[in-house]
């Protein structure tokens, strides 16, 4: 698609290449300082909210890591306090247009832990979801509660041993995007009886605040 008239064109040739390949990192990172502040956009996301027309919504850099280190210091679960570190990892399972996505992209990369990223539609593959989670030990999940509730569901009528394990490993369930119904979240604490769910609405709301 042509840019209109005030977007920006930048050229990247061959000639644009070779002239950075040849910049260090030192160069390259003082040439960069000072370019980005946190009150600069991180993205838009698109949304209908509860208007039905879609509007954009931009969210800053600060907006981000405010949420990020929230996140690490409320749902500290570990017996150093952390949630997330180095050797933990987290599940990918929302496409990167969604909201929530970004706390599982940003908030375990920013404290040293992994993300693995799973298959479209991987919620909805309790086998798939569980064998993830056993062999990489998943402490924290984050779902959408339509998607948790239909997770819990066939968690309760599989008859696998891996139920046990899963149990033991996840700590904290974090709901959001939908409504809560207590339903959702008791169905949850019976089956993982040492999970605590928690409730934190709109993922675009709370970088917004």
């Amino acid at each position: 698609t042509p840019a209109g008239p005030s977007l920006p064109v930048v050229p990247v040739d061959e000639a644009e290449i070779a002239k950075w390949s040849k910049v260090t990192v030192t160069e390259g990172a003082e040439q960069l300082k000072g370019a980005a502040s946190s009150n600069d956009p991180c993205y838009v996301f698109f949304t209908s909210g509860s208007t039905g027309k879609p509007k954009g919504v931009v969210v800053e850099h600060r907006g981000v890591v405010h949420r990020c280190r929230w996140l690490q210091v409320e749902y500290g679960l570990g017996e150093d306090g952390r949630t997330f570190g180095p050797g933990d990892c987290s599940l990918l399972k929302h496409a990167y247009t969604f909201g929530l996505s970004e706390w599982e992209i940003f908030w375990p990369l920013s404290y040293g832990a992994a993300v693995v990223s799973c298959n479209a539609g991987a919620e909805r593959d309790l086998s798939y979801m569980v064998k993830l989670c056993q062999f990489h030990r998943v402490p924290v999940s984050v779902f959408v509660p339509s998607a948790l509730q239909a997770f819990m569901e066939a968690f309760e009528e599989a008859k696998w041993p891996q139920k046990q394990n899963i149990a033991g490993m996840l700590r904290q369930i974090i709901a959001c995007g939908e409504p809560l119904r207590p339903q959702q979240a008791h169905l949850a604490q019976r089956h993982l009886n040492k999970v605590r769910v928690d409730n934190v609405f709109g993922p675009t709301e709370g970088e917004m605040t």
